[in-house]
Formats: structure tokens, sequence, C-alpha cells
């Protein structure tokens, strides 16, 4: 059976943002526009930290926060909501068949919240925790994935900074297509508010100025825009063949409609200027999409773009030049959003946020705001966001991810 009559499907989502800890309420929420980023209590977001988190600092802190292991919980959280959504429960399968399910679940880092208990044992000598070892890996969410759902198939943790997300939903569409896997859980977690972190964002000079109160301080492609805020938040998709997900009685969300990874080498913090990086991953993804050869065509018409969009001077322009390069005439009825205006950057766990958002788009026909944008600044080249929702027959959904370290990663979907 072709990859055309019988695609990879999303048939299952899970989500927990800043804004809400499970998919629906944090998708209502989006739509408002408003924003989670806030000024930070020190005694409440970093009480395992006591004098070393002095200061003044702002994010975006999961909602419900749990008290410990916070992204490996909210990756928990996030599959098991994906998996029910799915209408899929690996443990009633037999083992054989539970082998043939994938996990490609990233981070970017791992959980800080183990250092502060890790240094205060060494100085007063007691014992630390078993676990806060095992909590410093970025591997840590897959691992307390597949303690809870026992699953037998291959399983890795991809690490591509502010990517990571992106190229764990590629991978897993990639094993299916090769074969390995029948089914791949795929997503990414991270959280990362602590202050040694927040304060080597200020210092790299790439967090936004802040004049009175932080929720409107994150302006992506707006001409005030100065810089992100860190957010926390995971997401989970359910990745397997459209007639798999039919047989259950599920309904698929999207089809998915290709991927690729390259890289950019302008510097650690910035994209080329020109965007011709971005260009030329969407010209190589549109030679590789599966629908595309399929019909033997290289076109690539796009409705719908999950952006990047850091709110950093440098970076927006770029990825709004090399799209307007990529998409020529096509770019003037191609609608855009980005969503750290109003969760703030969710780092490793962003990629795969903004995909769950881009294609729960899809399947509602709406365009999420852009929080915060006053002002766009058509020095970007790509114009067309809104502050608000915006109705409107969206196909297809390209989501464009660029990680510190000149990774880019682009993947596309379409309506199933």
């Amino acid at each position: 059976m072709s990859s055309e009559s019988d695609p990879i499907v999303v048939s299952g989502l899970g989500l927990w943002t800043p804004l809400a800890a499970t998919r629906e309420a944090s998708w209502d929420a989006l739509l408002t526009g408003r924003s989670a980023i806030r000024w930070l209590d020190s005694s409440r977001d970093f009480p395992e930290w006591g004098p070393a988190a002095r200061g003044q600092w702002a994010g975006a802190p999961a909602a419900e926060r749990p008290h410990r292991a916070v992204a490996a919980t909210m990756a928990v959280a996030v599959v098991e909501e994906a998996l029910h959504h799915a209408r899929y429960q690996p443990s009633d399968l037999a083992e054989p068949e539970r082998r043939r399910i994938g996990c490609v679940f990233g981070a970017s880092k791992g959980s800080f919240d183990s250092l502060a208990p890790g240094f205060a044992s060494s100085e007063s000598g007691a014992p630390s925790r078993d676990d806060s070892l095992w909590s410093l890996a970025p591997s840590a969410p897959l691992d307390a994935i597949l303690q809870r759902l026992r699953l037998g198939g291959p399983a890795t943790c991809p690490v591509a900074a502010c990517a990571t997300g992106s190229l764990a939903i590629l991978m897993g569409a990639q094993w299916i297509e090769q074969g390995r896997c029948d089914a791949v859980i795929v997503g990414s977690a991270d959280a990362a508010l602590h202050p040694g972190l927040l304060a080597s964002y200020r210092r790299m000079g790439v967090t936004a100025r802040i004049a009175e109160d932080p929720a409107t301080a994150v302006r992506p492609f707006d001409r005030d825009r100065s810089g992100f805020l860190v957010g926390e938040g995971a997401a989970a998709l359910v990745l397997e063949r459209r007639s798999a997900a039919q047989s259950r009685g599920g309904a698929p969300l999207a089809a998915w409609d290709g991927g690729i990874l390259v890289s950019d080498t302008a510097g650690m913090l910035s994209l080329e200027a020109t965007g011709h990086t971005v260009r030329d991953a969407i010209a190589r993804l549109n030679l590789r999409r599966p629908a595309a050869a399929e019909a033997g065509t290289t076109a690539m018409p796009v409705d719908l773009i999950s952006l990047h969009g850091t709110a950093t001077r440098e970076n927006d322009s770029s990825e709004g030049r090399g799209l307007r390069a990529a998409l020529g005439d096509s770019a003037a009825s191609a609608a855009g959003f980005s969503l750290k205006g109003a969760i703030g950057h969710l780092l490793g766990g962003a990629g795969s946020v903004e995909t769950a958002a881009a294609i729960l788009a899809l399947r509602d026909q709406i365009v999420p705001p852009t929080a915060n944008l006053n002002v766009l600044d058509e020095e970007c080249g790509f114009t067309n966001l809104s502050p608000q929702p915006l109705r409107r027959p969206l196909r297809s959904a390209l989501k464009l991810s660029l990680g510190f370290g000149g990774h880019v990663c682009a993947i596309r979907f379409r309506r199933p």
C-alpha cells in the first residue's frame, strides 16, 4: 500500500503549557491571545535554591507546576493524554506488538531542579536522593515514559537545542517510513526556569527588555521586539498509519507530509542574515514530501506556518526573509503565528508544543493569534500575522524550528 493511500497520521495529542495542563484547555487559552509570562517569585518558583534565586526574574512556569521532576512529570502526562486521545492502550497489546511501538521524546537539557538538592547534600554531607543524578540527564523524560508504559520498541532522546521537539517528530515519522515501527510516540519537554539558566540567557543578550509588565515584553515580529523569556511545557503526538488509527475508531488529526533537518553555520545564536538557510530548507523539504513524490510534483502550497518567532531582532528578520524567498507569491496567502509571546520560549519543548498548536489549528480551521503583536515589522519580509485569531480554510501547515548552534528543522502536515 502506498504512503499516499495509507499515510502516517497524528492520531492523538497531549499538551501541557504555561496556560493550562491539558490539551483543550491550553488550546482554548492560546486562542484568547493572553500571556502566561509573569514575574517569578523566588519563594514559590525556586524554593530549592534559597539565596541563589535572589534577583528579579520573569518567565512562564508550567501551569499546575509539579514541585519536582517537572519535565519528566509533564512528559508522562502528555503521553498518557495523547494515547487516550488516540484510543490507544499499549498495555492491551501482546509483547510482540509492543515491540513495534517506538518512542522519540526529546529534551534540550536535564532537569535543573535536581541540581540544588545535590549541592545542598554535598555541603551538609547528607546523601542525595537516588533520582537526583538520573534527573540531570536529558533523557530523564523519555526514561520516565518508558518506565510507565513498558514499551519494548526502539527509543531515543534527541537533543537539538530549540529544534529538539520538531526533530523528535521527524525521527518518529522516519521510523514508520523505514518499517522499524508500526507506531511511534513523539514529543519533547522542557522545564528550565532556574536562576543559572536565566542569567546565562540574559548575559547572551537574547532576553526581552521588560518596561513594566513581563506579559507584554515578548513581541514576535513586532517592530519593537527585543528578545524572548523562558517558559516551560511539553507535548506528545501519536504517529501511526491511518488504517491503524481508523481500525480503533479514531479520527486522525493530520497527515504527515515530510520533514528535513539542516544546519546554519552563521553563529551560535544567530541565523544567516538573508534567510538563505530557511529558504533552502523549505526548498529541500518540498522535494522530499511524500505527497509530492506520489503526485509527481514539487509544488508546495502552504496555508499555515507555525513560526519559530523568538522575538529577537536578527532571527525574526532572517526567518521572515527566508520564508518570503521560499514561498514566493504564495507567501501572500499563507498565515503565520508565533506562540512565544503567550507562553515564552519553551526551548527543547518549543517544537512539539508549537507543532501541536498547528495541528489543532488544522483541526479547527483557525489561525492562533500572535500575542503582543502591536506594529508588524515589515522589514521581516513575511507579514501575515495577527494579534487576533482568524478563521480561514487551512489545508496544510509548516512548522519551522531554529535552534541555537545552527539546528534548523522544518516539518509539514496536511489535513487527513
